[in-house]
């Protein structure tokens, strides 16, 4: 695909009623599984990991960590804070981390503050609390560190990160709630399958050693629960619009009307339509994974049998629908695009962290709801769909905007599906999580043109 590629929906034909897709390794679990190996010496090619980007990312700055003195983390929120984590205690050299521009709009301080505390020294080279920086580490870090987990739980999963390398017993003083909690319970998970135990008190978390040996994490090898959410929403969607329109002259690539033996064999396929994922644990370390109550206020059930999660549609169990994603803000955009694809009204809460993630999501959304009718109003933690107009889905020229966000574009793919006269620049911005996601897309029957 060229980089600046534009992707439109040139129609869809179901391949079979059921299709398996198989995603990727949870990038999450690899980058903590990428530097506890490291952290153990243990051969990075032992683990399975996510074909992703920000993987890839991590792999090669630990592959040279010892030789390096300046480290460009690029785009990746994750990469950067778990690497300057590790700078702080890992030896006494000083390291220089940069990234890309919007990575260098990306709160750091509060990292910063807490690896003060264990020793090291932070020198911030343009805007404080803010990348460029510099960083010396320290070899005898201190029993214990405040952070303040509000913005970030990268924070706090950094610091644990170092457990290997940290005097033990070590606690953690949190000065308020943890955001996002699952992405730190994760760490704790992953930590466990180490040898080491992460025990809650009130405010702190107290890091210690139980066991010597070191088994294979299999577990921080499963599929990512973040990407199945695309695949589910694609296959309600699928089920709403196409079933309903299979005499659609636009289901077939040749452009000919249906034969009435083709639109037989095309009913059948999408009577029952099934996307497959397998790969992904009941009892999941990802904090994704708890998606069944969110999805049942849509009217979706999750279900699974020996060939893996899928999705089945219900009755919506309210009538004014308001979900929090305070716990997984990554979820937040394919379920406002998928609503708004639905044109199903709600209002999504638990938000205060989008404007700083890889764009500013919030406004992103607004952006580019608006474009299918949406009326959005915003705060500076929720996003409501209050209701839809009429497009015109003749309409020339309608491109979404990607902002250079792996998930703005996933997600936006769900409102294509209803609006697929709207084109989508940079559709190559997926690689940072799911390179291979249009194929997957492909896999089901999506007939996509690149301009």
């Amino acid at each position: 695909m060229v980089e600046n590629a534009i992707l439109k929906i040139a129609g869809f034909e179901p391949v079979s009623q059921s299709v398996a897709v198989h995603l990727p390794v949870c990038k999450s679990l690899s980058n903590r599984a990428l530097i506890l190996h490291f952290l153990h010496n243990k051969p990075i090619d032992s683990l399975q990991l996510s074909t992703a980007n920000d993987t890839a990312l991590m792999r090669n700055i630990l592959e040279s960590f010892y030789k390096s003195k300046e480290i460009d983390v690029a785009d990746a929120g994750t990469v950067a804070r778990f690497i300057m984590a590790l700078c702080a205690v890992a030896d006494t050299k000083t390291r220089t981390i940069y990234g890309s521009a919007r990575m260098h709009e990306r709160p750091m301080k509060a990292l910063s503050d807490s690896l003060t505390m264990l020793g090291a020294k932070v020198e911030f080279l343009a805007q404080p609390g803010f990348l460029p920086l510099k960083i010396t580490g320290t070899d005898k870090p201190a029993t214990a560190c405040e952070i303040d987990p509000t913005e970030s739980s990268q924070f706090v999963s950094a610091i644990l990160l170092l457990a290997p390398l940290l005097p033990l017993p070590f606690t953690i003083f949190l000065t308020d709630k943890i955001t996002s909690k699952p992405y730190a319970e994760m760490t704790m998970g992953a930590l466990k399958q180490y040898g080491y135990l992460v025990e809650e008190g009130k405010n702190q978390l107290r890091i210690t050693k139980y066991k010597n040996e070191n088994s294979h994490p299999k577990q921080l090898e499963e599929a990512d629960w973040s990407a199945a959410i695309y695949f589910l929403f694609i296959n309600a969607l699928i089920e709403t619009k196409y079933h309903t329109e299979a005499k659609q002259q636009s289901l077939f690539s040749s452009g000919i009307s249906p034969t009435e033996t083709q639109l037989k064999q095309v009913t059948q396929k999408l009577s029952g339509f099934k996307i497959y994922l397998p790969g992904l644990y009941e009892f999941s370390l990802q904090g994704d994974r708890q998606i069944d109550e969110l999805l049942s206020k849509l009217g979706l059930q999750l279900r699974h049998d020996e060939n893996g999660f899928y999705c089945t549609q219900g009755k919506a169990s309210e009538t004014e629908i308001t979900l929090n994603f305070a716990d997984n803000p990554d979820l937040a955009q394919p379920f406002a695009c998928y609503m708004a694809a639905a044109k199903i009204r709600g209002t999504l809460r638990g938000l205060h962290t989008l404007a700083h993630k890889e764009t500013n999501r919030m406004a992103a959304l607004q952006n580019e709801l608006k474009k299918v009718g949406a009326k959005v109003e915003t705060t500076s933690e929720s996003l409501s769909l209050m209701g839809f107009e009429a497009v015109d889905n003749s309409a020339e020229n309608q491109i979404f905007e990607t902002y250079n966000d792996h998930r703005m574009a996933m997600s936006l793919f769900l409102l294509q599906i209803a609006h697929p006269h709207i084109s989508m620049r940079h559709p190559q911005v997926v690689v940072k999580s799911f390179p291979q996601f249009w194929e997957a897309v492909k896999s089901l029957g999506f007939k996509l043109q690149y301009d």
